[in-house]
């Protein structure tokens, strides 16, 4: 069992969602922060209530009065397994309605036919969680019909007995109403936040509730009828959250007529430290209820989870959505922001919900997260680093990842939704595959929703040629990203700043290190930086000497030569320190680099 597809009418933020159709494994609903991502969870769930679609479309002026009822309509598909279950499980025959008024074997047979044929149930609930209509997706009869006819199982068999029946039957005896209501029982909705599962009074029923109300009692059937299985499920606890040692479920201490689930985090024979699940957190609660349902049910669940981010840290989601794997049966279907989710998840179905005006819109995402995650791999990045973003600019290397966001950050620059990210390997883009390394970037730029376009690359010069930069520039072109380098020879070239070069190491050589003054850098440099092996002319005036010296191997020799090789240069850990002195202290060191990151920040953003 699994819902196919549904529509949602003058809810929330949704005034006339179109049919959307969903897939029997994960589905994930991703979109910014009130977009509509929980109201969709909800209507979902099948327990909403009356809240309509308010804005200038339906109230047109103050006072105007709202008459429409918010409703969703959801189509079941079942197998014929659930469906037998079902049939079997009820003592007695149901009804169905006739199309006709008089031609009963008529309508039988039609009946049986599409009942056999067909595996869709659609239903429609209005605000409040009514149900409004009912029908198999085929066999469509007026709402008034008058004649029903019986139907039930006979050998194992469907068939409708030739006796006419009044409206008057009750709708619990409907095979539509029948069939709904048990499938709604059937779907779960754990929502961002939930209270109050501590306890519940004594009971006998080991099935969870859809709101998960009597998870106490629950767990208590379980664990006195079955043992095994509750140590099982324990032990699924555990590996999502490793501190929770155990549980148990005696009466309440405060209330003998309940009982009270108690959450270990010390050792199995420290009953007395064991705390009560009130005073745990939410997300503890959250994963009890879950991972409950999933590890009893006897028949195929929807499991709706809103929002797991909000409640479990990012391995625990990851663990948890795991185990969720190890459990085909069931359908999920899980809204979210986190990259996390997504990529754990791995989707057959992605869902972006996104504002238009004052209406919720629902795109369907034309790549997989499987695709995007294998293209990133390929240029040696995470679908975390980019998820969320509007652009990205791929840059050399690791250190420049860290460091450019921290020159923009004290500039006045604003980054305007891109995120920096580095190129698996520059050296990639050289070579012969570069077309192929090329085409892997234009399928990142325009492959999907998941990832964002790609704002500029961004290179050093690393003493490539005026041709061979020209041959990148020109197939850099061919993927539909603009290619730019660096006015300087690399980004180090930027960090040769005496002062800075000082305070760095004398604070790396702490208190009783090493202590190395401006001039003592100044002197170094002015000694060494024209040596041949640096690449720069002997005769290059200051700012050449500055643009063009090798600028990673110059403080790389530095650093061993004034700390006397107790500070090997590091281009990440010291390229940041130094970094941070400059935009401190020396901000105008920048300038130039300030200039360009601020003309390929604003232009993709006003393409965009």
């Amino acid at each position: 069992m699994h819902i196919s597809r549904f529509k949602i009418t003058n809810y929330k933020s949704f005034l006339d969602l179109g049919e959307i159709t969903l897939t029997p494994r994960f589905n994930v609903v991703v979109g910014e922060n009130n977009a509509g991502k929980t109201a969709l969870a909800e209507a979902l769930s099948l327990q909403f209530s009356n809240k309509p679609h308010k804005s200038e479309l339906t109230v047109p002026r103050p006072g105007a009065l709202h008459e429409l009822r918010s409703s969703a309509t959801v189509s079941f598909e079942l197998s014929e397994g659930d469906l037998s279950q079902i049939l079997r499980d009820r003592v007695g025959g149901f009804v169905v309605p006739a199309r006709g008024q008089s031609g009963v074997p008529n309508d039988s047979s039609d009946f049986l036919e599409h009942f056999r044929s067909t595996t869709l149930w659609e239903a429609e609930y209005s605000g409040g969680s009514k149900l409004v209509r009912v029908g198999l997706v085929g066999y469509d009869v007026p709402q008034d019909a008058v004649n029903l006819m019986e139907f039930t199982l006979v050998d194992g068999k469907a068939v409708l007995k030739n006796r006419n029946y009044r409206q008057n039957v009750p709708l619990g005896e409907r095979l539509g109403h029948r069939l709904l209501k048990i499938l709604s029982e059937r779907v779960y909705a754990f929502r961002a936040e939930r209270f109050g599962l501590a306890m519940a009074p004594f009971g006998r029923q080991g099935t969870l509730a859809p709101d998960a109300g009597n998870l106490a009692s629950a767990l208590n059937v379980q664990m006195s009828s079955d043992r095994p299985g509750f140590d099982d499920y324990c032990d699924l606890v555990r590996a999502v959250l490793p501190r929770v040692k155990g549980l148990s479920v005696p009466p309440a201490r405060s209330d003998g007529s309940k009982v009270e689930v108690l959450v270990w985090t010390e050792g199995r024979d420290r009953a007395d430290l064991a705390v009560s699940l009130a005073e745990s957190g939410t997300g503890i609660s959250q994963v009890l209820a879950i991972l409950h349902v999933v590890a009893t049910a006897d028949s195929p669940k929807v499991i709706i989870i809103d929002e797991p981010q909000s409640f479990l840290h990012p391995g625990a989601i990851r663990k948890l959505i795991e185990i969720l794997k190890a459990h085909p049966q069931h359908q999920y279907i899980i809204t979210t922001h986190s990259p996390t989710v997504v990529s754990a998840a791995d989707p057959s179905t992605l869902l972006r919900v996104r504002l238009e005006g004052p209406e919720s819109k629902i795109d369907v995402l034309g790549n997989s997260a499987e695709d995007m995650q294998r293209i990133l791999v390929d240029v040696g990045a995470r679908l975390s680093d980019v998820f969320g973003a509007d652009r990205v600019l791929w840059i050399e290397g690791r250190t420049e990842e860290i460091c450019f966001p921290i020159v923009v950050a004290a500039s006045d620059l604003w980054l305007r939704g891109t995120v920096i990210r580095a190129v698996l390997q520059t050296g990639d883009l050289e070579g012969r595959d570069k077309e192929k390394m090329f085409r892997i970037y234009r399928s990142l730029t325009t492959g999907g929703d998941l990832v964002p376009p790609a704002a500029a690359f961004l290179f050093d010069k690393e003493g490539r040629s005026e041709a061979e930069r020209s041959d990148l520039i020109r197939e850099a072109r061919t993927s539909g990203i603009p290619l730019h380098f660096l006015p300087r020879r690399m980004f180090e070239n930027y960090l040769l700043h005496a002062e800075a070069i000082a305070d760095v190491l004398s604070t790396c050589a702490g208190d009783g290190g090493k202590q190395v003054a401006p001039q003592q850098v100044t002197e170094w440099l002015n000694e060494h930086a024209r040596d041949a092996k640096y690449g720069a002319e002997s005769n290059a005036d200051e700012k050449t000497l500055r643009a063009t010296v090798h600028g990673g191997d110059l403080l790389q020799d530095l650093f061993d030569a004034l700390s006397d090789t107790a500070e090997c240069y590091d281009k990440v850990k010291h390229g940041q320190m130094l970094t941070r002195w400059i935009c401190e202290h020396a901000p105008g060191e920048f300038a130039e680099l300030v200039d360009l990151l601020g003309e390929l920040l604003a232009a993709r953003a006003m393409d965009s």
